[in-house]
């Protein structure tokens, strides 16, 4: 072979040279001419690193778009979660909102029906007080202005007679018994007592009256259909008291405006003598219908005795309730003397639900009372009298002075005051209280009358307490 030709011997030579791997082919070079450079390894790797690169930027962007549509896929879900979530939130809200509302109006209907009962009460008490040509009462069938059930007006047939009804126990219809010397509390006109009569179904009591007095003066059968007197006296027949009665006659509404307040306290000492032990008895045994019996009928009467005194003898009935009834000496209870006669009383969450309203109708009338007599205790004390020359024309002729005036308006505002209490008083005895409650407050009250007003204030406070107290308790 030529001298300028260097070639690998075999196969394996050539598979191992640069040519070989490159693909290049040896050509036979000229005697005496150089060989060939051989290819460089650098520009083979910098051939092969653009592909190596554009192999990574394809896996980079691979993979981020992966990432990215792994990333909104999941966004996805999540997207409809967030839609769900506030569909949620906003039923809730709306939820929240109709329940609300549906709170408002029931109490608004709450209140609709206590303010109704009031108005009726209070008209029935004017027309009692006015007397019978007032027209509070009228013929057979005429409309009861003080309800029953839920202060609906009832149609009350003309009482009946109560001639068959024995007095010697001074029962409903009795005339002996209770105070003495013909004391309003013993009516000797049967006709007028609340105990008398047949009375349409309802809640009232007085409606021993519902039930009919038997021959022994007490509860024969419960309002609207049969019954019994422990049912009577726990409320579905003789239940409140204060319900309005047969008209009373000008000779009973004479002894009611002459009633003294010995008379008065007398009457209630021997009301407290008669359920004393039927009482006791009742409370040991719930089912002694005997004991029950005594209890309607001696609580009919001193309903009675209080109604009539609350409205025709107000004065007297204040005086007495200032009276201590052992020493019969002049004073007040403790303001804590209350609390006990409530909790013995057990009311039911409607009953305080219901003095809780009316409670509050009354503060707003006497704040009212308060704030104007401020004014005139403050106008009687600055002075009113005119000049030297008008002390003298009101000497020699006849005027009318500024402090008439304005004791004229203090009249006024006192009137307003045992109306307020008036209402309280009623509503607690003829609304709210049952037979059995009404003897309870009456023992438990001892050595004191019943105050109405504080029974109701305690009620009240207990109330607003209760409601102070539930928000820390909530968790």
């Amino acid at each position: 072979m030529g001298a300028g030709l260097d070639c690998p011997q075999g196969s394996e030579g050539l598979a191992d040279s640069p040519a070989s791997s490159t693909g290049w082919v040896a050509s036979p070079t000229p005697a005496g001419a150089a060989p060939l450079p051989a290819a460089p390894a650098v520009s083979l790797a910098t051939a092969a690193a653009p592909s190596a690169r554009q192999a990574a930027r394809n896996d980079t962007k691979a993979a981020t778009d992966t990432t990215k549509r792994s990333r909104e896929a999941a966004q996805i879900p999540k997207s409809k979660q967030n839609q769900l979530k506030e569909l949620e939130a906003l039923a809730a809200q709306k939820a929240e909102e109709v329940e609300r509302l549906l709170r408002q109006n029931s109490e608004l209907k709450f209140r609709h029906s206590i303010l109704q009962k009031v108005v009726n009460m209070r008209d029935h008490q004017l027309k009692v007080m006015r007397g019978p040509g007032s027209g509070a009462f009228g013929g057979p069938g005429y409309t009861v202005p003080w309800g029953g059930a839920n202060g609906a007006q009832q149609q009350q047939p003309a009482a009946p007679s109560c001639s068959g009804a024995s007095g010697t126990n001074g029962g409903v219809c009795g005339g002996g018994g209770g105070g003495s010397g013909g004391a309003p509390g013993t009516p000797q006109n049967p006709a007028a007592s609340d105990g008398c009569g047949t009375w349409a179904a309802g809640e009232a009591a007085g409606e021993v009256a519902g039930a009919g007095a038997g021959p022994d003066g007490g509860c024969s059968g419960a309002a609207g259909g049969g019954g019994n007197a422990v049912e009577l006296v726990r409320g579905t027949g003789c239940g409140k008291l204060l319900a309005p009665a047969a008209p009373l006659s000008d000779a009973e509404r004479e002894r009611f405006r002459n009633l003294g307040k010995g008379q008065l306290i007398e009457s209630w000492k021997n009301f407290l003598s008669d359920v004393a032990v039927p009482l006791l008895a009742l409370e040991t045994d719930p089912r002694d219908e005997a004991a029950a019996a005594q209890l309607a009928a001696a609580a009919a009467q001193a309903a009675y005795l209080i109604k009539g005194a609350s409205l025709l003898a107000p004065d007297t009935l204040a005086t007495a309730m200032q009276i201590h009834l052992e020493s019969e000496a002049p004073g007040a209870p403790e303001p804590g003397h209350w609390l006990p006669v409530v909790r013995t009383l057990e009311l039911s969450p409607q009953q305080e639900a219901e003095l809780r309203a009316v409670w509050g109708l009354y503060s707003g009338v006497m704040r009212a009372v308060v704030a104007e007599r401020g004014g005139i205790m403050a106008t009687l004390a600055t002075g009113v009298h005119g000049s030297t020359q008008d002390i003298v024309r009101m000497m020699s002729q006849m005027t009318v002075s500024p402090e008439c005036e304005v004791m004229q308006t203090l009249q006024r505002n006192m009137r307003r005051e045992k109306s307020a209490h008036l209402l309280l008083r009623g509503y607690l005895y003829g609304h709210t209280l049952t037979t059995l409650q009404f003897v309870k407050a009456s023992v438990y009250s001892y050595p004191w009358l019943p105050d109405a007003t504080a029974i109701v204030a305690v009620v009240a406070e207990q109330g607003a307490g209760a409601a102070a107290a539930a928000p820390g308790a909530a968790p």
